[in-house]
């Protein structure tokens, strides 16, 4: 026969083991963190431990359109102005002509549009899947590179040289703000003598 004292033991152990077990949805549910999903992604673009997906992973190696469909677990990275309609779904954007360039995981929190200054190029992404502007050491290089986005200004350069201090005259050119800051200073048959930043940069590497 079960005496009021055991029944009264047997209750509060089933009461205390329903207070321990928060109820799925509860916001007391999420409250321990240990066991939430590695968000980390691996060297081969997937995320999680052992190349388990978790919230967001898959990301990197996505085409636009996938990466678009996937935007709340996934951060297409882009230029200016890229514009998933109407090849990734019906609508238009403000503008358009951008290049999508990738696809990350949002909780890596890269940015979502890669702006390049006129001698960078977007860079290869990183371990996070964010992408950044890679500029080149070489003074040719990096040369070739401006004139490549500005060739509105190519005529205004057949003077420039990479003979004189050649590591000054990358830095002038990879830090160029934008093409409309190249004069006609270094324009041999330009008849104009007017020197923009580019230029008093330039000349100041090569006096």
């Amino acid at each position: 026969m079960t005496t009021p004292h055991r029944l009264f033991g047997c209750l509060a152990i089933l009461l205390l083991g329903c207070a321990a077990a928060p109820e799925v949805g509860h916001p007391d549910a999420a409250a321990d963190l240990s066991s939430a999903p590695d968000l980390s992604v691996k060297s081969d673009g997937s995320v999680g431990p052992d190349g388990a997906a978790g919230d967001g992973g898959g990301c990197i190696g996505l085409s636009e359109c996938s990466c678009w469909d996937r935007r709340a677990s996934c951060q297409p990275i882009a230029e200016s102005c890229w514009c998933p309609m109407p090849k990734c779904g019906p609508g238009a954007c403000i503008c358009g002509g951008g290049s999508f360039l990738g696809c990350a995981p949002q909780a890596s929190g890269c940015a979502a549009t890669v702006h390049c200054l006129p001698a960078g190029r977007p860079g290869p992404q990183n371990d996070k899947g964010c992408i950044g502007c890679a500029y080149q050491n070489g003074c040719d290089q990096a040369f070739a590179q401006m004139v490549g986005t500005c060739t509105g200004q190519k005529g205004r350069l057949d003077l420039f040289s990479c003979t004189k201090n050649p590591a000054c005259v990358t830095d002038c050119i990879n830090k160029l703000a934008r093409c409309e800051d190249i004069g006609c200073g270094l324009c041999s048959a330009c008849g104009c003598a007017f020197n923009g930043p580019f230029e008093t940069c330039y000349f100041a590497c090569v006096k």
